[in-house]
């Protein structure tokens, strides 16, 4: 009886581990440790990563797309003959993944002549890509301005469109963007919506991992 409850033991282990050993699983790795789902990829592991039999930790990077973030800021003041004060600030950020971009910027400015002021302006923007291809992309944008010595109180842009990469290098960016647009704007007290068309372009090259240069256009008729 004792013999036969071996046996059976023993089968059922030997049909345990032949299941074990058909099934193909990978091993789960994080930093710093390795964790295996089953024995033989644990040995898969150790082969691999030392021939001469002495298990190793493999380590292997997410390589997660990040943030790239931008702040700047401005002071100009004069005394004498005229006093003048102007006051500017900008922030940047984006996010690039290989089929989509994340932008987002805001900037705004104040400035005084004699106490009188000539310059309050603050601007918003906000855009998201969806590449179809290496140079090809969907896009849409909104942008939002005050502009308080023109009396605009304010003036919001919605566009959808399409653009191109006409160069697309690892430090230089050149795109041209084509679509339409709904402006909705106080003006002077007065409400309108209308719509329109956007072309923009965009050209930016990258200096090192900390300057860049960048410029942008745009034509809202």
């Amino acid at each position: 009886m004792k013999r036969r409850i071996f046996a059976i033991f023993v089968l059922t282990v030997l049909a345990v581990s032949g299941h074990a050993a058909d099934t193909n699983q990978t091993a789960v790795v994080s930093t710093n440790k390795a964790v295996s789902e089953s024995s033989n990829a644990m040995a898969v592991l150790a082969k691999v990563g030392n021939p001469g039999g002495t298990p190793q930790t493999a380590i292997v990077s997410t390589n997660k797309p990040a943030w790239e973030s931008s702040v700047s800021a401005g002071l100009s003041l004069t005394k004498g003959n005229s006093d003048t004060l102007l006051t500017t600030a900008a922030f940047k950020t984006r996010m690039k993944t290989p089929a989509n971009e994340f932008m987002f910027g805001m900037d705004g400015a104040y400035g005084e002549s004699d106490s009188v002021k000539n310059n309050e302006t603050l601007h918003g923007v906000s855009q998201y890509n969806h590449l179809f291809g290496e140079r090809f992309y969907g896009f849409f944008n909104f942008e939002g301005l005050h502009d308080g010595i023109a009396d605009l109180q304010y003036r919001f842009t919605f566009s959808p469109g399409a653009g191109y990469y006409f160069v697309k290098t690892t430090n230089t960016t050149f795109a041209g963007e084509f679509g339409p647009g709904l402006i909705t704007q106080r003006l002077g007290g007065v409400d309108t919506t209308y719509a329109t068309l956007r072309l923009a372009e965009r050209f930016e090259h990258k200096l090192n991992d900390g300057a860049r240069f960048w410029e942008k256009a745009e034509f809202l008729p």
